[in-house]
């Protein structure tokens, strides 16, 4: 989050949730809808759909790593047969 305050150059009043009730651990993350000034806070569409992922992706390479091809290859296949939007869809 620290990053995506210096990539839309203000601060972020944000709150973030951790569910472990499915299959695949994952975050939901609110951000408040007005930057510093005041003003709505507006966020590029191709920022919040592949920016903040790719930045996200950035932090955890950094912590934990680049992940193994082997991983990387049994996660796609994972995805094949999901009734959802995949990163396979994102690559399309």
């Amino acid at each position: 989050m620290k990053q995506m305050e210096q990539d839309v150059g203000t601060p972020l009043d944000w709150v973030a949730v951790d569910h472990h009730n499915t299959g695949h651990p994952h975050s939901h993350v609110i951000v408040r809808g007005r930057g510093a000034d005041g003003a709505d806070l507006v966020m590029a569409p191709d920022y919040l759909m592949k920016g903040l992922r790719g930045r996200a992706q950035q932090v955890v390479t950094e912590t934990l790593g680049p992940r193994r091809d082997m991983d990387i290859a049994n996660a796609a296949r994972r995805e094949v047969g999901q009734d959802r939007f995949t990163s396979l869809d994102r690559e399309l």
